[in-house]
């Protein structure tokens, strides 16, 4: 199998594993074994709210379960830490941030030099399988618009240029616009511009 097409059978295993044990969770009548089954589901920014809302019923349920407690009082600790963490991105609305990047080609790209146009800024990384399971949907727009003044900006926060460009390759990404200073989340353009969890896209 090529890596890509395993990342892909374990993402579908990882996704049924989940929605397995939030089933389990849903009817089991032991307070203290479904807040155990909590431990595997993970504290990941798309569980998150998941976790926090379950944690809660189960407690009102039975305060005094003790993996019960032990949940409430992990998610109370960093309740609303978290919750604002998971708020990913600038707000609708705001002005685009400007910034300057090199593109892998080389080239010098400075976002107001694109003023007229309309700009697809996406966050995205070769290894983030939900970034590669949306990138048809981009390629797509993109082969239907880019004659009508579209394009698109990748913003990639990988950390190797090979794996980047067979990414890019792989996927068909054929928009001239590629940018990464391969620095993943320590990059200036993810604080810039919020980016809490990929895929992130602003038009």
């Amino acid at each position: 199998l090529l890596p890509e097409k395993v990342l892909e059978l374990k993402d579908k295993q990882r996704e049924k594993l989940f929605k397995d044990i939030k089933s389990f969770i849903a009817i089991e009548q032991n307070v203290d074994v479904a807040a155990f089954a909590l431990n595997y589901i993970g504290a990941v920014p798309e569980n998150i709210n998941y976790l926090i809302e379950t944690t809660d019923k189960l407690r009102q349920k039975n305060p005094d379960a003790r993996y019960s407690e032990i949940w409430y009082e992990s998610m109370d600790s960093y309740r609303k830490q978290v919750l604002d963490k998971v708020e990913n991105g600038l707000k609708v609305g705001v002005k685009a941030p400007d910034f300057e990047s090199v593109t892998i080609k080389g080239d010098t790209l400075k976002l107001k030099n694109l003023l007229g146009n309309y700009v697809l800024l996406d966050f995205w990384a070769s290894w983030c399988q939900p970034c590669r399971k949306e990138n048809p949907n981009l390629v797509a727009a993109y082969n239907e618009f880019s004659k009508r003044k579209f394009t698109i900006v990748s913003i990639s926060l990988d950390s190797k240029l090979e794996q980047l460009q067979k990414g890019i390759k792989v996927d068909q990404l054929n928009w001239p616009y590629h940018i990464s200073d391969f620095q993943k989340w320590r990059s200036p353009l993810v604080k810039q511009y919020e980016v809490k969890a990929i895929p992130l896209n602003y038009l």
